[in-house]
């Protein structure tokens, strides 16, 4: 029998019949009410196919219950039992304060299977709602048929609803009343294990303002510390790129709350442990079985190296992926979490790459990607090595173990200079110095030889010396975070990290022991401090290898702004750097704390603070700029009024001031409202260079004279016109004669003419200056 839904809930069925020999034929009983005739046409048969319908959309059969029994051609009979309930619906009921301490919320009611609410009323309702009850409600259901109220007293209420398929509820609502609701954080790793990153949110609203109050010493932040910018559209808060340690953040929301949350961020620790490989002849399986807790979003990315374009890409497919994105189904085939992919019938280089969630500023999407694993195929067994076991908790140099990639079982037989079949182990031991040759046969009947010369081989497990680590700080602070698994390469070396694994300890005896693991980003706890290395072969532990280093937090030289400087042309400046330094290295080479120069340009000096083989520095740069004393090319001269002008042209490289008394400046290089008269110019260069000056004279003449001997402007001459050896003046009378010529010099007119005065009138007058200028005017002569 197979189920049918109509609108409304309604039903209507079909029986469907295998393994008969046709016709058939059904005899159906049902509820009261029921006629089988009623709902298919052709009942009881014989029917030739199956299945065989009863009822439609529009006709629907009544709930109950129902036997039904067929009959085939061969008379076998078989009888079913089924039944037809009404399926009670359940309103759908969404009650919440409207916040910020509201005394009011918002109710919305809808009812399942697209129905619509055609009819409700409230029947009960609490004291503070006070409109009389039964109230129809019809007025808050939308197009849609869905009641909203968005402001209801906190209680509880009664509704009687009825829908548009005629059925009718009674529902109960409770409108909560407004509760504080706290910061709520959730902390991520970042990309890389000295950082980590937070989301933070609140119930009560939109977050408008957010501080961090308190933070690790190592951060250099001026707290409080201003963050609000890291809210995304819907007032939640997300930072990324935030040193790994305690945090207390303080927000205001919408509703005007202020709310404090404490939280420890944590940067991101590389692990591989979850990684499998079944090696088989001819293929590979991978299992996956990642248990890292502290990332979400986890998932793993499988990627094949292709040496002809030097780039990484899609097992199958060969498409390239870019460096730093994040992989997809197109440059990677993805491997599930806790489930294993059979048989890849693959070779060459391969890696994992695993991808996790993070917050970046105001982004909830952020991902950050970091490489898993890298390891390789081969088409037949891989000798990896021979090593001796000289290393710490090893049985000593003359025992040798050979170390092989292929597909388990392995064989390992001494074949030179004596035969040992050494069954499965791969270790030999109590060798004495000299020639030996090891074979090995894997499950696949791969055979593979190694010579080998006692006395000349490596522990199987090295911890290679590696730098110092420095952070460097500019407030002083002595603690930072230091990413210790940057190290990793330097203490390997050669061996390959797919092989090695590589931990972190606070002392010698934890790096001995393997205990108390240090993170990947760690923070010192005194300055300098000594980290302990320990490194172990994945699947040979049969000894390992330490070493150590120092950490150090520096402080950063802190350098003075750069001043402009200037360089007078043909002489040589000094250039000093601040003193107390370690080390000194300027852009010509020099290591001095001054150097000299003699050219323009920029020089920069690096200054350093040196802790062992690191240092912290800063780089300056001097902008040196040539500079040179003017060479005044020419004076401009408005004169003839008591409102003359001059204006100074000068060539030269420098910034340049003028002066007509040497000891008032100004940039402009024009001067106004001077009256007639002998001066100086002065043009200073401002960088200290020097000042050039140079004499100019501006003339005028009286605008009448009193030839009466009185001692009192008796003649009439151009003033200051001694000045000007060339000059030349020409007196004209009303009639145009000339009456007097005048030069440089002369004493003057006394308004006579041949010993004779001429009367009182104005006269007109032509200067021809030294340089070709012609001025022509006139005055009065009175008596």
């Amino acid at each position: 029998m197979l189920e049918e839904t109509a609108e409304c809930g309604e039903l209507f069925f079909s029986i469907a019949v295998s393994n008969f020999s046709p016709p058939f034929s059904l005899n159906i009983t049902g509820p009261s009410g029921f006629n089988p005739a009623l709902f298919n046409i052709n009942y009881p048969g014989p029917f030739l196919t199956s299945p065989v319908l009863f009822g439609s959309e529009d006709n629907t059969v009544p709930f109950g219950d129902y036997t039904a029994a067929v009959q085939d051609a061969c008379g076998r009979i078989k009888q079913l039992e089924f039944s037809f309930i009404k399926k009670p619906l359940q309103p759908s009921v969404v009650a919440s304060n409207n916040g910020c301490g509201s005394a009011f919320g918002t109710v919305r009611i809808t009812i399942p299977d697209d129905r619509f609410i055609v009819a409700i009323n409230l029947t009960e309702a609490p004291m503070a709602y006070t409109n009389p009850l039964p109230q129809n409600m019809m007025s808050f259901v939308n197009a849609n048929g869905v009641f909203i109220h968005p402001s209801l007293p906190v209680g509880e209420y009664t509704f009687f609803i009825t829908d548009s398929c005629g059925d009718s509820y009674t529902v109960a609502v409770i409108v909560p009343a407004f509760v504080l609701g706290q910061l709520v954080a959730t902390t991520r790793p970042d990309c890389n294990p000295t950082t980590g990153a937070v989301r933070l949110s609140t119930s009560n609203g939109i977050i408008v303002t957010m501080k961090i109050i308190a933070a690790p010493q190592n951060t250099g932040f001026v707290l409080p510390y201003d963050v609000s910018a890291n809210m995304n559209s819907n007032g939640v808060f997300f930072m990324g790129d935030l040193p790994a340690g305690m945090y207390t953040f303080e927000a205001t929301d919408n509703c005007g709350f202020n709310l404090q949350i404490s939280v420890e961020i944590f940067g991101y620790t590389r692990t591989s442990d979850g990684f499998e490989i079944n090696r088989k002849c001819g293929s590979f399986d991978i299992t996956m079985g990642d248990t890292d807790a502290s990332i979400t979003g986890k998932r793993f990315w499988l990627q094949k190296y292709y040496p002809e374009t030097s780039t990484w890409g899609h097992p199958y497919t060969g498409v390239s992926y870019l460096e730093g994105t994040i992989p997809n189904t197109t440059t990677a085939s993805e491997l599930i979490n806790n489930a294993t992919v059979l048989n890849i019938f693959l070779i060459g280089d391969f890696r994992v790459i695993k991808v996790f969630d993070s917050y970046d500023n105001g982004n909830q999407n952020a991902q950050c990607s970091d490489l898993y694993v890298e390891f390789s195929i081969a088409p037949e067994l891989a000798i990896l090595g021979a090593f001796n076991l000289s290393c710490d908790d090893g049985i000593g140099p003359n025992n040798v173990v050979i170390d092989v990639e292929g597909v388990a079982p392995f064989n390992f037989t001494m074949t030179e200079p004596v035969v040992l079949d050494n069954g499965t182990n791969n270790t030999f031991v109590n060798l004495t110095n000299g020639s030996y040759n090891f074979k090995v046969t894997d499950d696949c009947g791969n055979i593979k030889n190694v010579p080998v010369e006692i006395g000349t081989l490596l522990p199987l497990v090295r911890a290679i010396a590696a730098q110092s680590m420095l952070v460097c700080r500019t407030d002083g602070v002595p603690f930072g975070i230091f990413p210790l698994v940057n190290q990793t390469p330097q203490i390997l070396g050669n061996q390959s990290p797919n092989t090695y694994n590589v931990t972190y300890h606070f002392t010698q005896f934890d790096a001995n022991n393997g205990l108390n693991l240090l993170p990947d980003g760690y923070t010192n706890i005194s300055n300098p401090q000594t980290i302990y290395a320990r490194v172990e072969h994945k699947t040979l532990p049969l000894c390992y290898a330490t070493t150590s280093f120092p950490i150090f937090t520096g402080v950063t030289p802190q350098l003075s702004p750069a001043l402009p400087i200037f360089l007078c042309e043909g002489f040589s400046k000094t250039l000093t750097a601040e003193a107390g330094f370690a080390k000194y290295l300027w852009s010509t080479g020099e290591t001095t704390q001054s150097i000299t120069i003699q050219t323009a340009g920029t020089y920069s000096v690096t200054v350093s603070n040196v802790y062992q083989d690191l240092t912290c520095d800063t780089t300056k740069d001097f902008v040196v700029t040539s500079s040179s004393e003017a060479l005044i090319q020419t004076i401009d001269i408005s004169d003839w009024s008591q409102e003359n002008k001059v204006v100074i042209s000068v060539n030269g490289s420098g910034a340049y001031l003028y002066s007509l008394d040497n000891l008032n400046f100004q940039s402009s290089n024009t001067f106004y409202n001077l009256p007639a008269g002998e001066y100086t110019v002065y043009v200073k260069d401002d960088n200290g260079c020097g000042t050039a000056d140079q004499d100019f004279v501006l003339l005028n003449y009286p605008k009448f004279f009193t030839p009466n001997g009185d001692g009192y402007n008796d003649t009439w001459h151009v003033q200051f016109s001694k000045y000007e050896p060339n000059l030349s003046v020409d007196i004209f009378d009303c009639y145009g004669k000339l009456v007097k010529r005048l030069n440089s010099g002369d004493a003057g007119w006394d308004g006579t003419l041949n010993g004779f005065e001429l009367p009182s009138t104005d006269y007109w007058f032509v200067i021809t200056r030294q340089d070709g200028r012609v001025y022509k005017g006139h005055f009065s002569l009175k008596r």
